[in-house]
Formats: C-alpha cells, sequence, structure tokens
C-alpha cells in the first residue's frame, strides 16, 4: 500500500487524498533511502519496496521519518564518513559547492542553499540527529491543492541527509497530518516534540488552523520555522519565522504581471468562505486595487463544496471583471474555469501559489484563459541559480520527476531556511547535540537572508514577528504552458 500512494505522489495526482481510513494506516512506514520498512520491521539498506531513490511515502495518518539511519542517542551507526548518506552512497551537491564529496576534516563553504558541509569545523563522524517535525493539511478539501508541500520537506530531507546532513547531523523528520482539525494540528505538534522529540516545527501547512499550532508551540518552546504563510500570523508572532513573502501581497503579485500585459483595470475576486487567506485577501482586496491601479469591480464569497459556479461567473461577468482572482482550492478553480467558460466569459484569471496544484497546471480550460500566479517563494519552474538547481537535481534525483508544483518548492524552502539556521551557528553546530535554543539563535544571526535567492530577504528579531513582506515572484498558466513573467522577486507598495 505505501508504494501505490507513493506512485500516486510521484505522478502528481490526486489518488493519495482518496485513501480510507484502513488503508491509511497501512501506509505507515519508516523511509531510510531507498526502502520502506513497515513499523516494526527490521531496518536494512535494501529493503524489499524500493521508493524512488528515497522519496518519502504519503502517510495520511500517523506520521513518517526520514533518517539516515544514526542511532537515537546520537550515535554513528549510519556512517562512518558523515559526507556520505545512507546506505554508502556519496552524496552530491548541484548547487555550485563541493559539499557532499569533500573528505571529512576539510573545509566547505555554508553559504547559500546548497551549502551541505561542515564549514570551518572539522567533521570526523556523524553527530546527534536533529529530530524536526512537519504538521498539515495533507488530506482533504485543501491537502489536494497544497499536500505536496510534505513531499517538498521530504525531499529536502533525503537530500541534505546524502549530503552528509547540517553540520554532520543527520536530520530525523516527522510527518503528520492534521486534515485541518485545530485540535489534531495541536496533537500532532505535541507529540512530535514531547514524544518524538523534535527540537522545531518546520514547513508547517496550516492555512485553517495556524491558532491551534501558535498555541502549541508557544507552550511548547519550539518555533515554527517556515511554512505556508496563509494566515498574517506567521509574520505578527515571534515564534513563526516565515521562509518567504507576506502571502497577501505575494498572492496579490499576480494582479501586478496581469495589469502590466493586458491593461485591464477592472478586478474581480472569489474567494472561499472556509479557509483563512481566502477571507484576508478579500478583506485586504481594496490594497490590491490601491497597489495596481486598479479598480474593484465585484466580489463573492463561495463554498468550496460547490459543484457549479456559473451564477458566480454571471454576475462577475455582468459587472465587467476583466480580472479575476480565484482565492479557492484546487478543484474549485477548475470547476470556476469551466463554469465561467459555459457561459461565454472569459476573464484573465489570477491566483496565489499555495493553491495550484499539478491539476490546475494542466486544466484545459484553466489553461485557455491563462492565469497570473503569485508567490511567496521562487517559481517552481525557474532554475540558473546554484539554489534553485540543487531544488530541481534533488526532486530528480529522490523523485524521479521534476519539481511538480508551487506547494512543493514551499516545503523545500522551509527545509533550506531551518538548515540555513543551524549552519548560522558556525563552529558551535559540531560542538554536541543542536539544541531549540540553538534553532532560535541562528535563526536571528542568518547569514543568508535571500536563502540562495529562494525567498525575498528575510530578518528575524528576537521578540518581534517579521511583519509583512510584500515581495514575490509570478509565473502564468497558458496554452503555451508554463511562462515566467516575473522570475525574480519584487515588491509592491503595501500598506500593513
Amino acid at each position: 500500500m505505501a508504494l501505490a500512494s507513493l506512485l500516486c505522489l510521484v505522478a502528481t495526482s490526486a489518488c493519495g487524498t482518496r485513501l480510507t481510513d484502513n488503508e491509511i494506516a497501512e501506509d505507515q512506514a519508516i523511509a531510510v533511502t531507498g526502502a520502506v520498512v513497515a513499523p516494526g520491521a527490521e531496518q536494512s539498506g535494501s529493503g524489499d519496496l524500493p521508493v524512488a531513490n528515497g522519496a518519502m511515502p504519503l502517510d495520511t495518518g500517523g506520521s513518517t521519518a526520514v533518517d539516515t539511519g544514526a542511532a537515537a542517542d546520537g550515535g554513528t551507526a549510519a556512517a562512518t564518513n558523515p559526507a556520505k548518506g545512507s546506505g554508502g552512497k556519496t552524496g552530491s551537491s548541484s548547487a555550485g559547492t563541493s559539499a557532499g564529496t569533500t573528505p571529512a576534516g576539510s573545509k566547505t563553504t555554508t553559504k547559500g542553499a546548497g551549502a551541505t558541509g561542515t564549514g570551518d569545523a572539522p567533521c570526523t563522524k556523524p553527530l546527534a540527529p536533529i529530530v524536526i517535525g512537519q504538521t498539515g493539511a495533507f488530506s482533504g478539501l485543501l491537502g489536494g491543492s497544497m499536500g505536496l508541500q510534505r513531499l517538498g520537506l521530504s525531499v529536502w530531507g533525503n537530500w541534505v541527509n546524502a549530503n552528509g546532513g547540517i553540520r554532520c547531523h543527520p536530520v530525523k523528520l516527522y510527518q503528520m497530518d492534521d486534515g485541518s482539525d485545530p485540535s489534531k494540528t495541536a496533537s500532532n505538534i505535541n507529540d512530535m516534540v514531547t514524544n518524538k522529540k523534535a527540537i522545531a516545527i518546520v514547513g508547517a501547512n496550516i492555512p485553517i488552523t495556524m491558532g491551534a499550532a501558535r498555541s502549541a508551540a508557544n507552550r511548547l518552546g519550539v518555533p515554527l520555522v517556515g511554512g505556508d504563510g496563509g494566515d498574517n500570523a506567521w509574520n505578527t508572532d515571534p515564534n513563526a519565522f516565515q521562509s518567504g513573502g507576506s502571502f497577501t501581497p505575494a498572492s496579490a503579485g499576480g494582479f501586478v504581471d496581469a495589469v502590466r500585459e493586458t491593461g485591464f483595470k477592472k478586478l474581480g475576486l472569489i474567494y472561499c468562505i472556509e479557509a483563512t487567506p481566502c477571507a484576508q485577501m478579500h478583506k485586504e482586496f481594496d490594497k490590491v486595487a490601491a497597489a495596481t491601479g486598479t479598480q474593484i469591480a465585484f466580489q463573492q464569497g463561495v463554498s468550496l463544496t460547490q459543484s457549479d459556479y456559473t451564477a458566480e461567473c454571471q454576475n462577475l461577468k455582468n459587472a465587467g471583471a476583466q480580472i479575476v482572482g480565484l482565492y479557492v482550492d484546487a478543484a474549485s478553480q477548475q470547476r470556476i474555469a469551466r463554469s465561467c467558460i459555459s457561459i461565454g466569459y472569459k476573464p484573465v484569471l489570477e491566483t496565489g501559489g499555495l493553491s495550484v496544484s499539478p491539476t490546475v497546471i494542466n486544466d484545459a480550460n484553466i489553461r485557455t484563459l491563462t492565469e497570473y500566479v503569485g508567490n511567496i517563494n521562487a517559481p517552481y519552474t525557474a532554475t540558473g541559480t546554484p539554489a534553485l538547481d540543487a531544488l530541481h537535481a534533488a526532486f530528480k534525483t529522490h523523485t524521479g520527476s521534476a519539481v511538480p508544483d508551487q506547494p512543493s518548492v514551499i516545503g523545500w524552502t522551509a527545509g533550506i531556511l531551518f538548515k540555513a539556521a543551524i549552519d548560522s551557528l558556525d563552529l558551535a553546530a559540531v560542538q554536541g547535540p543542536i539544541t531549540t535554543a540553538m534553532v532560535y539563535e541562528g535563526l536571528y544571526q542568518l547569514k543568508d537572508p535571500t536563502l540562495g535567492g529562494l525567498s525575498p530577504p528575510l530578518k528575524f528579531v528576537k521578540g518581534q514577528g517579521s511583519g509583512i513582506i510584500p515581495c514575490f515572484t509570478t509565473f502564468k498558466i497558458s496554452t503555451k504552458g508554463i511562462e515566467l513573467p516575473g522570475p525574480k522577486f519584487k515588491c509592491m507598495p503595501w500598506k500593513a
């Protein structure tokens, strides 16, 4: 069952969200690079079920873990050369550094997203593992849109371990689905921190359950490092360390390029009533119009459970909306595009990258209308820098496929932020176990604030939220495929 789920995941289909409760229970497994082992079974370097070079299986109940086989107490069971991943395979880096293949004891750079070595500190053996956790909406309505954020972080986990870990420390990653249930979000975080000894929650996908996550993380004294960014609390809570631009202005970046390229001046908005990011876009839509020099023609709230949106399309058409923002899940975007085309209404579409799944990218109706997408991180198809090339090489190596969508980049970038924080500690990172206090310290003294170009500049100050970061990248979905009108970060005027 775990293999079947993985094939669904690598093919970037939505089949992973259709598992029954029994099938989900069967899917709980521990991933060791190159193999999947059922819980309680003996772990080996080969295993019976190959898993796409170490890609994590999608497990929508319980948790999964990525590790290099290091003993839980910080022993050296995995390997004798930290420049090698589990199974004895020599790591490699596509980020322009020699991090993965440098002999132990030599020096490697720690700047940029490709940094995987030990800096000025000699690395003679694997150090204590770093345990981190991820919770998120990986099933249900939102899971179909942004569930591959989980894949992005698991690929990062396999990649970083294949390249010697973080400053000689292998990473063990637990990933737990909360199905957008606040009580389960809190329970997951409590379990990972209290029982599994996670020192940070990384890459959380919690657009609906941010309040529960904040409460649990603050109570337990662990940071939220990178994630979906869909709630403004990512920018106001001193314990939340966002790994990209702020959701509303960054997502609205698609409007900037849509207006620039089309010259249209009348905006419309369809937003869901179930999720916080949708409500935020509705609440701040006047700021979008002000930033783009446009006017709001019409906006309307809808339910993600609607099977048809013809009435909403007719209202937008009657109001003369030329560019329509779709702040709904992936499936609803497809239904809206179909409904609008059915009445001969063909507006230009706009949305945020958080809800652009592979099914949206490949939808014929959306391509016909053209959809501009604003992102909190670099576009998922962009290449040409060490950080981006490392991202694409890691996906090819650990899944056998290309980066599938924008949420995958969000998950990956959260991992890169966590790694950058530990790298910032320099020699202190190799003098003993990595603690939660050290994660905070590393975040506050972050040395590469753009994570190699994966994010706009980041700066974290103790006791303060990051504040609104109105910077974004864009891509557009058209009959030509994926185009990059704005592959580099731009910022818009934004009144907080």
